[in-house]
């Protein structure tokens, strides 16, 4: 009768040993990740409204993969997003100038060590400072 694989490799000795040890966390689970925002109406009489808007998010470290190392270590950051919106006094115009990552932070969505195999490690860069304006007009 054959004997299980795994039967048989303890029988010659071999020891299975663990890579994953209880004190490293699970991967892409940030410990805090939080945002806030704000955003204030100005009215201009004949002439509008103006919006005014900041939004702030912060997430906290992560690793990228079950094997916590540095090299797959994703550092903290911090990004500030915000909108300037005027409208119309009749709502029929309304032009909006918004910026992403205004203070141009460098930051990764994910590392992945793979060292083992071709001696790198890869990365997934965010998008740097981003912005747009946008015209919309309504019937």
């Amino acid at each position: 009768m054959d004997e299980p694989a795994y039967e048989s490799r303890l029988k010659t000795g071999f020891v299975p040993r663990p890579c994953f040890v209880v004190t490293m966390t699970t991967p892409f689970a940030p410990r805090w990740k939080y945002s806030v925002g704000a955003q204030y109406e100005v009215f201009l009489g004949r002439y509008g409204s103006l919006t005014p808007r900041l939004d702030l998010s912060h997430q906290s470290y992560f690793y990228g993969q079950a094997v916590n190392a540095i090299y797959n270590r994703v550092n903290a950051y911090t990004l500030l997003n915000g909108h300037l919106t005027w409208r119309a006094a009749d709502d029929a115009w309304q032009v909006a100038l918004e910026a992403k990552n205004i203070t141009d932070r460098l930051y990764y969505y994910g590392l992945f060590d793979n060292r083992s195999s071709s001696q790198t490690v890869l990365g997934e860069p965010a998008p740097p400072r981003e912005w747009a304006v946008t015209v919309r007009r309504s019937f």
